[in-house]
């Protein structure tokens, strides 16, 4: 069934929906972080806590990086599944009258795509991803580069839960709806991208935040931003949501590089990875273009 064959959802409701569903997911994540801090606080301070006594939060990120990201995430995996379960229920309720079918449409905003299809497509996109890595891979490979220290449940968390979740918002919900409103792919990337970067953003507001870290965040939203184009080709190109969440997952346990162990290398090894990058970048470049 293609879109000539079926009503548009309307495009009001497809544009609501972009700015309710993102400001809505945001709260309810900072929510959970609310009360994650106040029950792990409570804890530490023999139940005395303010539940507002977010500033707290970094102290505790600072000095038990590890043990204190993990309570939290513990925390937030035991409520963050309402968010979603809710979002589906109310597009079940609303979906003839918007023409919105959820269950039609999450798995593929193209109908006309077979199983045999979207696994060469998420093939595809995973083989071009490791491509544009492949300055990245170079520099684990020669044990320059070394994956961020995480427990098998903030591993969990972060590169698989977290990327499923995400996406499920940002490319199944959003993207997948202002496409199904007539909205071109460019359009329903470009709406949903900066929707999913300014979620990113929301820690602007936080007190604890420093100075220092203000450069970060509009680096983290700046790269977010690109980061939802990518992954919204990806689901376009594919067909499927499951590319997308592979290609976040990847890209969430690679992370970007960082140059600065680089410092103690050979020249040799630098030139090498060096090139490697721009060849890398270059073929990534080339064949977006080729499969686009």
């Amino acid at each position: 069934m293609s879109q000539e064959t079926k009503n548009l959802v309307p495009k009001k409701v497809a544009i609501i929906s972009s700015i309710l569903v993102p400001i809505s997911f945001v709260l309810f994540v900072d929510l959970i972080k609310k009360i994650a801090a106040s029950k792990l606080i409570k804890k530490r301070n023999n139940n005395r806590a303010n539940f507002n006594d977010y500033s707290k939060v970094i102290e505790y990120e600072i000095n038990e990086r590890h043990s204190y990201r993990e309570a939290e995430l513990k925390i937030f995996l035991k409520y963050s599944f309402i968010y979603p379960l809710i979002l589906i229920i109310i597009f079940l309720i609303l979906g003839n009258s918007i023409n919105f079918n959820i269950i039609e449409v999450y798995f593929s905003p193209q109908y006309n795509k077979t199983i045999y299809e979207k696994i060469l497509g998420t093939i595809t996109i995973l083989i071009i991803n490791f491509i544009l890595y492949s300055g990245l891979l170079i520099q684990f490979f020669m044990n320059i580069e070394y994956l961020y220290p995480k427990t098998s449940f903030c591993f969990f968390m972060e590169n698989i839960y977290g990327p499923i979740l995400e996406e499920f918002i940002y490319r199944g919900i959003l993207f997948t709806l202002l496409k199904e409103a007539g909205y071109n792919g460019i359009k329903s990337a470009i709406y949903s991208s900066l929707t999913f970067s300014l979620s990113h953003f929301r820690h602007v507001f936080d007190i604890y935040f420093s100075k220092k870290e203000i450069p970060r965040l509009f680096f983290q939203s700046f790269y977010t931003l690109l980061f939802g184009f990518y992954t919204c080709y990806a689901y376009n190109y594919s067909g499927t949501i499951f590319a997308p969440i592979l290609l976040h997952g990847i890209c969430n346990t690679l992370q970007m590089p960082r140059f600065n162990y680089l410092s103690n290398c050979t020249n040799i090894r630098k030139n090498i990875i060096s090139i490697t990058y721009i060849i890398g970048i270059l073929s990534w470049i080339i064949l977006i273009k080729i499969f686009h």
